[in-house]
């Protein structure tokens, strides 16, 4: 599985709760969006999906101890979250107020934990006050289940 499946997989399953296919965004190198988008119950979402198993873009790099790679990968998701949350949002969200987010799959969940955890829980809480951060979606790939969690509750 790599990121790209995971968002779609993502999408399908939205698609399959009711939300327009029309209405989900998914951002790539040329659009302004993140890495998924959608609008749902009044509130228009806007997440970073991260995978850490895309090892072949590391197989083209130096070859880095996998738990390097992994801590590097985890911790990505700051600046992936600093740089969706500063695009424009004349063309996004129709008006309704953004909700910001990760979508990781459950496979990896307590792998993330363990590298989010290194910033510490007050430092974890103040990045998701500070910028408005309010749930890390967990994908059950294996059971087609999704599940959201709130940003503050997730690392306890």
């Amino acid at each position: 599985m790599s990121e790209k499946e995971l968002i779609e997989s993502f999408k399908t399953y939205l698609v399959k709760k009711g939300v327009s296919e029309d209405t989900i965004k998914i951002g790539q190198t040329k659009n302004p969006f993140m890495d998924i988008e959608f609008p749902i119950n009044g509130l228009y979402f806007c997440l970073e999906a991260k995978y850490s198993d895309d090892t072949e873009r590391y197989q083209k790099k130096e070859k880095i101890d996998s738990n390097s790679r992994d801590s590097q990968n985890a911790l990505s998701v700051f600046g992936s979250l600093l740089k969706g949350i500063n695009l424009p949002i004349s063309n996004r969200g129709n008006g309704l107020p953004f909700k910001y987010g990760v979508l990781i799959a459950k496979s990896l969940k307590k792998q993330y934990k363990k590298h989010w955890n290194k910033i510490g829980l007050d430092n974890w809480n103040k990045f998701g006050e500070e910028f408005n951060i309010e749930f890390v979606f967990v994908a059950d790939l294996k059971n087609g289940k999704y599940m959201r969690k709130n940003w503050k509750n997730f690392l306890k």
